[in-house]
């Protein structure tokens, strides 16, 4: 199973929808998802599939990052608020997968906690 189809199975797990797939039409970046959480028409996130700046041929995943705001370069300037992110290279991608979903989800607590007042 790739590890698109896992993060997805992962999002659905927690109630969160993809509301688009789409790219920016640059080199560095494979696809971006535009995801919703089901109980709050409110809080979307994006997450964004960066390729490996070294490889040429075969468009290998080398970050996947997850951002309040779509993020329009490969590297990140002082405005620009990440989520969580994580490098394909290094360590199991299960245990880099768990730990982005729970990243996600204690952004959307902190972001319900906020908005509920």
């Amino acid at each position: 199973m790739s590890f698109k189809v896992q993060i997805k199975n992962e999002l659905h797990k927690k109630f969160w929808n993809i509301l688009l797939v789409d790219s920016v039409n640059e080199w560095w970046e494979d696809e971006h998802w535009q995801i919703q959480w089901k109980h709050s028409q409110g809080l979307k996130i994006y997450i964004q599939f960066l390729i490996d700046p070294l490889d040429d041929s075969e468009k290998l995943i080398w970050e996947i990052r997850a951002s309040k705001k779509l993020i329009p370069n490969r590297l990140l300037s002082e405005n620009d608020v990440e989520i969580v992110s994580i490098c394909m290279g290094k360590r199991k991608y299960s245990i880099k997968l768990k730990e982005f979903i729970s990243e996600i989800e204690k952004f959307r607590i902190n972001y319900e906690k906020k908005n509920s007042k």
